[in-house]
């Protein structure tokens, strides 16, 4: 029986990393389509209904949105791009 659990588990790990790999890449595409000039509100909802039908709970699940929350709210859009930038870089999303 200690098998089975330990099997569901393993497969429950499974699954949520997937998940958090696919949020992670649907943020480097808003990324992309940022650079094409799609609307920002655009990009958040959908990112937002992703991240809402994933099922991943915690206080961090909306951690990417916040990235992209910061990139509207900012003034200074260089700015904002550069920090949006540098954090998909330390999430090892931008080839080196």
């Amino acid at each position: 029986m200690s098998s089975r659990v330990t099997k569901n588990n393993q497969i429950k790990e499974i699954t949520g990393k997937n998940t958090r790999e696919n949020i992670k890449d649907d943020l480097l595409n808003c990324f992309k389509l940022i650079h094409k000039d799609v609307d920002i509100n655009v990009l958040l909802k959908q990112h937002k209904k992703l991240i809402d039908h994933s099922g991943i709970g915690g206080k961090n699940r909306f951690k990417t949105l916040t990235y992209l929350v910061h990139y509207k709210n900012t003034k200074n859009k260089s700015t904002a791009l550069t920090n949006l930038t540098n954090t998909l870089n330390n999430l090892h999303l931008l080839a080196p």
